[in-house]
């Protein structure tokens, strides 16, 4: 009974774009139902609205076709939407519930994108325009996204999706650095970052090693996502490929080259130039400037890195 119930809380959230484990579930629903001899109806509501509130949701959408808008347009949580959009950038994804995750983009804005593995929809690439039909968005750690599930389709267009960059200039200081940053393997073919040597979409490939960087910098009043490619890394950091790779053979630790970057950067003020989609940044040039200790300090404290 406690399974079934929990089941269908499971497939209400699921179908919505929302991973709970089950277990989670069945134990809230056991202490109510079990210990404190409440009745199932008012159990499943109660447990129910207990995962809309650890979801920051009003309500549990259900889907149905959607409406086709910009990034820009999408301000909230629990939307059913359409996109048309360019991937702009993959990442490599820490669970393996997740199939893909990256950047997309159109002439309005940029916006994090996750595809859940049990969706079974086809792959993306970088560089290509595709059709995101009835996702839906959802707030992660503050931050506005869609998660494509089972409910949704990919439809790659043959229309090129311009995602216009504005070219600005920033001064602020390092206050975190990405897991994922410093020497990675990506497929000859597709240019994919790939994981002990398979390609999600090639299989078994001989890796192309380069070097990336992702950051945040805090100019006072808000934060970036900086990327930073091989050149950028290598002009900043004084550091390539083959002394990365180096580096790891002699301490055979990947992380001590994560650990060389975040020590030249971490904390430190920088005068930098690039593109920005919303609050991504592309780095161009990058630059050191003095500042006195308290000043990064105090970026520091406000970033909640201290």
């Amino acid at each position: 009974m406690i399974r079934r119930i929990a089941e269908e809380i499971r497939k209400e959230f699921f179908l919505a774009g929302h991973e709970i484990p089950i277990e989670e579930i069945e134990k809230r629903l056991e202490t109510l139902i079990l210990k404190f001899k409440v009745p199932e109806e008012e159990a499943r509501r109660s447990v129910y609205n207990y995962f809309l509130k650890e979801l920051n949701l009003k309500f549990l959408p259900v889907s149905r076709d959607s409406e086709l808008v910009k990034i820009a347009d999408i301000r909230e949580g629990g939307r059913w939407v359409s996109l048309k959009t360019k991937v702009l950038e993959l990442w490599e994804p820490r669970s393996d519930s997740v199939s893909q995750v990256g950047l997309i983009g159109d002439e309005t804005g940029v916006m994090k994108f996750v595809i859940w593995s049990k969706s079974e929809l086809p792959e993306v690439e970088e560089g290509r325009s595709y059709l995101f039909r009835n996702v839906i968005s959802d707030v992660y750690q503050g931050r506005v996204q869609i998660n494509v599930n089972r409910n949704s389709e990919i439809i790659e267009l043959q229309e090129d999706i311009s995602a216009r960059p504005r070219e600005i200039e920033l001064r602020g200081a390092v206050v975190d650095i990405y897991s994922g940053s410093g020497l990675i393997q990506r497929c000859p073919e597709c240019r994919r970052i790939i994981n002990k040597g398979v390609c999600a979409v090639h299989g078994k490939v001989t890796g192309i090693y380069d070097l990336r960087v992702r950051a945040v910098l805090d100019d006072g009043e808000e934060t970036y996502d900086l990327f930073l490619d091989s050149e950028r890394v290598q002009k900043i950091c004084n550091l390539d490929v083959e002394r990365a790779k180096k580096m790891i053979a002699e301490s055979l630790d990947k992380s001590v080259v994560e650990d060389y970057i975040a020590e030249r950067l971490f904390g430190k003020y920088f005068a930098v130039k690039g593109r920005t989609l919303g609050r991504y940044f592309f780095v161009e040039d990058m630059e050191p400037l003095e500042l006195r200790k308290e000043d990064v300090e105090e970026l520091l404290e406000e970033a909640g890195m201290r």
